[in-house]
């Protein structure tokens, strides 16, 4: 290939420049564009595959807690109404005639203890979603705290159920007074928790925030 000469002119003196096609490596410049474009294409094409598997692994992911997480709130929602039904019943004749307490179920976390080690509560919008679960999560800890403590004294009440003497019934009121305290206070956490359960029923189950990927 015949090759024009370029010169340089530097004042009244000029230099030849090599040609353009000599410059790199001996070879012409655009030699090298084919495998320069196939290694940033490669490279390109390799993080927007790993980049979309990551999203969908995500999306998937976030599926699978909702689902759990609906089953777990659904559940925890029937156990409140059945606990709540059940204290509201109970009252001081109750235990006169009886020595079989009342003891309901706690509220699972499995799923929510799950999310929160993982760490994948990023999947969740902070505002619209992570913020909610926390709340009602946080409610239902509280909860099974005060039925531990509505339970003892349950168990503290049975003692004294059947008083056959002044002291007897002195101990039997006490017990009963302490055991209508943490009822009610459980019986109203029981409550609020129900709405903010509703609450987060309502956003879990739309289907356009729950979509969305992270």
């Amino acid at each position: 290939m015949n090759d024009t000469a370029i010169y340089i002119w530097i004042g009244n003196y000029s230099i030849q420049a090599p040609h353009i096609s000599t410059v790199l490596l001996g070879q012409p410049w655009d030699a090298f564009l084919p495998p320069l474009t196939g290694s940033f294409l490669g490279v390109g094409l390799a993080f927007l595959v790993n980049y979309l598997a990551n999203k969908l692994h995500q999306r998937t992911l976030k599926k699978y807690y909702l689902n759990l997480l609906k089953e777990e709130i659904n559940q925890s929602e029937n156990r409140l109404n059945d606990a709540i039904d059940r204290f509201q019943k109970i009252d001081f004749n109750t235990f006169a005639q009886t020595t079989e307490g009342i003891y309901p179920d706690t509220l699972p976390i499995d799923c929510w203890n799950s999310i929160l080690s993982s760490g994948d509560l990023r999947l969740f919008d902070k505002q619209r979603e992570a913020g909610m679960l926390s709340k009602v999560y946080l409610g239902i800890q509280n909860y099974n705290c005060g039925l531990k403590r509505t339970i003892d004294a349950e168990n503290e009440l049975l003692l004294y159920a059947f008083p056959r003497d002044a002291q007897m019934s002195s101990l039997f009121g006490a017990a009963n007074k302490k055991f209508i305290n943490e009822k009610n206070s459980l019986i109203a956490r029981g409550n609020a928790l129900l709405d903010d359960i509703a609450q987060l029923k309502i956003r879990l189950n739309n289907k356009t925030l729950t979509s969305e990927s992270t």
